[in-house]
């Protein structure tokens, strides 16, 4: 079962080790196999609110078959936010489109589940400061 996931995840992909061979399957997608599972992965180059972006997500979710999860880069209190200010049929959600949430809407109606690919933005603070 194929996830959807961002393209900039395909370098953290790379590092671990944890990608089999890469191909394309349509401009700014690239397909990998996930060493441990055997699954394919399709990562998509997104520009946040972009609509050929937003349709590409949307084309992927919609055409691939056994998609066993759509994973958006989004950790769970901007997801919630998100949520909370753009609604389904909302104005925020007319007016400022996103490529993400065009994806879970789409996974929803498919009854795929969604999983948030991103590290908690309240971790962030306390992680520069380490630094």
């Amino acid at each position: 079962m194929p996830s959807i996931v961002r393209l900039a995840a395909v370098a953290a992909l790379v590092f671990a080790g944890g990608v089999g061979a890469l191909r394309t399957a349509r401009p700014q997608t690239v397909i990998v196999r996930d060493a441990h599972s055997k699954r394919e992965v399709t990562l998509i180059g997104c520009m946040h609110y972009n609509p050929a972006s937003i349709n590409l997500a949307e084309q992927c979710v919609v055409e691939t078959e056994g998609l066993g999860a759509v994973v958006v880069e989004s950790c769970e209190s901007r997801w919630r936010r998100t949520r909370e200010i753009s609604p389904l049929g909302s104005p925020g959600r007319r007016l400022l489109p996103s490529e993400m949430m065009a994806a879970a809407a789409v996974a929803e109606e498919r009854g795929v589940p969604l999983s948030l690919g991103d590290a908690d933005v309240g971790d962030l603070g306390p992680r520069l400061k380490e630094l």
